[in-house]
């Protein structure tokens, strides 16, 4: 089983894709939480309650704070757009 998995591994990086860790969180939740931070509650509280590291919280911080859910779609269909064009 083990083998089979490392194959796959392997041919995908030869083939040139890229193999990201999928997020504990959704983007829409990621939202959420950021507007509890917004609303004042400390980051560190924030960290032990939803159990994800201070690094990730500031890195959605930088990228999706005061987003609202059709800010959220709107990112996600630029994005979309970019992959299409590479």
């Amino acid at each position: 089983m083990a083998q089979k998995i490392r194959s796959t591994i392997h041919a995908k990086i030869e083939s040139g894709e890229i193999l990201m860790k999928k997020s504990k969180f959704s983007e829409s939740q990621i939202v959420d939480i950021l507007k509890e931070a917004e609303a004042g509650v400390g980051p560190e509280k924030l960290v032990r309650q939803h159990r994800f590291s201070k690094g990730s919280f500031y890195n959605w911080k930088s990228k999706y704070s005061g987003m609202s859910a059709s800010d959220l779609n709107r990112l996600k269909e630029i994005e979309e757009g970019n992959r299409r064009l590479k």
